[in-house]
């Protein structure tokens, strides 16, 4: 039986799928991710460094804990990585030669000292390696080292022999910079994307002895989010996202085994996590959210394409903009249609007219509580006395925690 709770996001999903009514047009076209792949490489290609052969970006005067850059122009690795990516998927020549550039130049930035404190990670920029920065990022080993190992799973038979080996070996280093630094399982999606990096390398590399300690990290984040009832980024739509994008990597390039068996239970419970906060009617998640740098989520199409066009969130418009690379380097791991994948959103999708029905006559229900509340309310304030006054009065203590 479902609780309250779980049956009012039961209607919301329903209600959002409804949101779509021309069925004829609903999908993902594959003609789209051409679409997006085009206008990503478009919106960084006039960005390109070519002595550099790195992406740049201008930097704002704003306050950013990790790096002592405040202003000015800088080559961002994380940028440059992805926009090699997006070029091997468009498989143009050209377009070929520049991505090996770009990869060539990221490799040779990595930290490859075993001794250094730093061990296989990168930095930001390239003005700003690991032991210049404020505080360097230890994710950068799990982020970068997912990027290229998707690179490699994908695209090594196109490479240059000797970038194939550099890959390889910056592969190896970031998996064990992961397994090194064994970042707290709470820390969600970190803690999935350094799955994917050390079971990836075990599989890819032959890095054995990380095959063991890949199954235990997933297996720790799949108790924690069994005893907490909960992710610890609750209902966050960037920590989703980045978290549903390494889950399907996973199930998508890695063998099968303890460690998909356990990242397919979390995505499952992750998309019903997600399911139970969508607002139909503002397209939107709601809140209360622990982690959200917008309010506004503005058209996801990764969540589009998952959910195979099913929201109707853009209906094939694609407005131009900087934010069209990052999604559509995410689109890359969306292949199959994840969504469909996890039975209990299914279910909840294949809910609608029942949870629609469900939702209006709730919502009729709920008014006609409020109208009788507001009643009760006026009939109390103009009572002389409607409850007794007690003998002594304590101060509530005050609450503590949650």
């Amino acid at each position: 039986m479902l609780t309250r709770r779980e049956w009012i996001g039961t209607s919301l999903v329903a209600g959002a799928a409804g949101c779509s009514t021309n069925k004829e047009q609903a999908g993902w076209p594959a003609a789209w991710d051409r679409i997006l792949l085009e206008k990503a490489a478009a919106t960084e290609a006039p960005r390109f460094d070519e002595k550099e052969a790195l992406v740049t970006r201008l930097f704002g005067p704003g306050y950013r804990y990790h790096t002592k850059f405040r202003e000015g122009r800088v080559h961002d690795l994380r940028v440059s990585c992805d926009y090699a990516l997006t070029l091997l998927e468009l498989r143009t020549q050209n377009g070929l030669a520049r991505a090996q550039q770009v990869l060539n130049r990221v490799c040779a930035l990595q930290n490859t000292d075993p001794g250094s404190e730093w061990y296989g990670i990168w930095g930001y920029y390239l003005e700003e390696p690991p032991d210049k920065m404020q505080e360097a990022d230890w994710n950068w080993a799990d982020v970068l080292g997912g990027t290229l190992l998707l690179v490699a799973i994908r695209h090594a038979a196109r490479l240059e022999p000797g970038l194939q080996a550099r890959i390889r070996a910056s592969i190896g280093h970031a998996a064990q910079s992961v397994q090194r630094r064994d970042a707290d399982p709470g820390n969600t999606s970190v803690a999935v994307k350094g799955s994917f990096v050390c079971a990836g390398a075990a599989e890819r590399l032959g890095m054995t002895e990380l095959a063991e300690y890949a199954r235990k990290r997933l297996a720790r984040v799949e108790a924690l989010i069994q005893e907490s009832g909960s992710f610890a980024e609750y209902n966050s739509p960037v920590d989703a996202r980045v978290t549903l994008t390494d889950l399907t990597r996973i199930r998508m390039y890695l063998q099968p085994g303890p460690v998909r068996d356990s990242a397919a239970r979390i995505e499952s419970r992750l998309w019903l996590h997600l399911a139970r906060h969508w607002d139909g009617f503002r397209r939107q998640f709601a809140g209360p959210m622990s982690r959200c740098y917008e309010t506004d989520l503005g058209e996801p199409f990764w969540l589009e394409k998952s959910l195979s066009g099913r929201l109707g969130l853009f209906e094939g418009r694609f407005p131009d903009g900087i934010k069209l690379f990052r999604v559509a380097t995410r689109l890359l791991e969306h292949q199959q249609r994840f969504a469909c994948a996890s039975l209990a959103l299914h279910g909840h999708l294949q809910s609608l007219e029942t949870g629609w029905n469900n939702f209006l006559v709730a919502r009729v229900v709920f008014q006609d509580f409020l109208a009788q509340f507001q009643i009760l309310s006026r009939r109390i304030c103009v009572a002389d006395n409607p409850f007794p006054k007690p003998a002594t009065r304590q101060s509530p203590r005050r609450a503590t925690g949650d």
